[in-house]
């Protein structure tokens, strides 16, 4: 417990100087938009953790099957991060952190039913697909504004700070999670309540991680609303 005292005392007190002034508190525009890279990774990968065990100690499925939604994850990542790029996809790039936000949520609120007996153990794959689907146009989006918002010369420590959200988020959400099963899991138990609890509350984390990233748009010094933002490349490319 000392251990972890100190250790938080440390990451409060050195995180934010390795990161953008304001991301903490999700300042407009590029504060925001190197949290939200921390944030995604923190809903998703404290939801994926337990899939597998899920799908191998309640629907009786073997890992290497289990393993296989997890595969079929990464191709809608994949997706998410091609369509995003798409010179056709007009979004401006704060809207499409709102959609991948919605869309993990909804992944992961479908995923909740993957943890009745009567819903075939495959319907875990397009719910996942959906989940990963979210992340990978909201995560690409992230690296795109770091580096559009970053002046002249800051494009390597803003990038730093995006890789260190990034870590951050990914070992909190995972960490967050696996606290949550170790408190609450019983032994040769039924842990059906604990699986729907820990997605549903990721599912809610991640609706408001959308809504949080409609601060990612700029706004000008006198304080009014910004120019609508180009919707592709890094600099307002069009």
């Amino acid at each position: 417990m000392v251990a972890v005292v100190a250790g938080l005392a440390l990451v409060v007190m050195i995180l934010p100087r390795l990161l953008p002034r304001g991301t903490l508190r999700l300042g407009r525009g590029l504060p925001t938009a190197v949290a939200m890279r921390g944030l995604f990774a923190a809903t998703f990968f404290g939801a994926e953790t337990f899939i597998p065990l899920m799908l191998v100690t309640r629907r009786g499925v073997s890992p290497t099957e289990a393993g296989l939604v997890l595969t079929a994850g990464a191709l809608g990542w994949t997706t998410g991060a091609v369509v995003q790029a798409r010179p056709w996809m007009r979004m401006p790039r704060h809207w499409m952190l709102f959609t991948g936000g919605t869309l993990i949520g909804l992944g992961q609120c479908a995923l909740v039913s993957v943890v009745r007996p009567g819903v075939p153990a495959w319907v875990a794959i397009p719910c996942w697909v959906l989940t990963a689907l979210g992340m990978g146009l909201g995560m690409s989006t992230t690296s795109v504004l770091t580096l559009r918002y970053s002046a002249a010369g800051e494009e390597g420590r803003n990038s730093s700070g995006l890789q260190l959200s990034d870590s951050l988020g990914s070992t909190v959400g995972i960490g967050l999670t696996g606290a949550a099963f170790a408190a609450w899991h019983t032994p040769g138990g039924d842990d059906a309540a604990l699986f729907t609890g820990m997605w549903l509350a990721c599912a809610a984390f991640a609706f408001c991680i959308g809504l949080a990233g409609l601060r990612a748009r700029p706004r000008d010094v006198a304080g009014a609303a910004a120019a609508p933002e180009p919707v592709g490349g890094i600099r307002g490319a069009a």
